[in-house]
């Protein structure tokens, strides 16, 4: 893993979305079969991951929940790699301007 990214970015909080991992979605209650192919109707699914600062590859789709007011506390979905997908990753993390977010709704249908 290249680094976390609980810091504040350069630009700003308002440049850079923080989300925080949904703990526990692992259960089998809050299982979404074939979650990569669905996540990948919506937006295209990048070969990073989309946390500020790390450059591994994007292994997983977490569930992550805004920690800076943007989404109305809606799951939502975005690649990461699995140290950033883990159930003690609980700091908040900024992603790339470039992550795009596809809220859990969508998929769920």
């Amino acid at each position: 893993m290249s680094g976390y990214a609980s810091w504040r970015p350069a630009g700003g909080m308002n440049t850079h979305r923080c989300v925080k991992n949904v703990n526990g979605t692992s259960a089998d209650r809050y299982a979404v079969p074939h979650l990569k192919q669905k996540y990948s109707e919506f937006a295209s699914y990048p070969s990073t991951c989309q946390v500020l600062g790390c450059s591994d590859h994007a292994t997983a789709t977490a569930h992550v929940i805004s920690c800076d007011g943007r989404s109305g506390g809606s799951w939502s979905l975005v690649p990461v790699c699995a140290a950033h997908n883990n159930h003690y990753q609980t700091e908040p993390m900024y992603l790339k301007t470039s992550a795009q977010t596809v809220r859990l709704s969508k998929v769920r249908r």
